[in-house]
């Protein structure tokens, strides 16, 4: 008897591990907040900004914009790298569920989205 409830015990431990490892770990700062979610455009929602392995994409439905390359992100600005523009340093701020990104004094928002 006392080796059936040692292996039920075992079996409910490990189910619960192998449950807990499966919670994705919280963004540790603000660039890897960036980087762990695609934004969509607040105004109008006609635009997105996403990020996969080092790559970024940047949308405007509404000017026609898309810009896409490689990126670079720390606590304070985004640095994007594109063919067609050079090179972009945007610093951004975040709130809660809100992107602030600047660009010659302008600011464009985004709010985050999970895919």
């Amino acid at each position: 008897m006392k080796i059936i409830i040692l292996v039920m015990w075992l079996t409910l431990l490990i189910i619960i591990s192998a449950g807990c490892s499966f919670v994705p770990a919280a963004p540790e700062n603000a660039a890897m907040q960036l980087e762990s979610f695609n934004w969509i455009k607040t105004d109008e929602g006609d635009g997105e900004l996403g990020f996969s392995d080092g790559s970024f994409r940047l949308v405007d439905n509404k000017s026609g914009l898309s810009l896409k390359g490689r990126y670079e992100a720390d606590e304070n600005a985004l640095t994007l790298y594109t063919e067609d523009c050079g090179t972009i340093v945007l610093p951004y701020t975040i709130e809660g569920e809100k992107l602030a990104l600047c660009y010659h004094e302008k600011e464009i928002y985004f709010t985050k989205f999970d895919m």
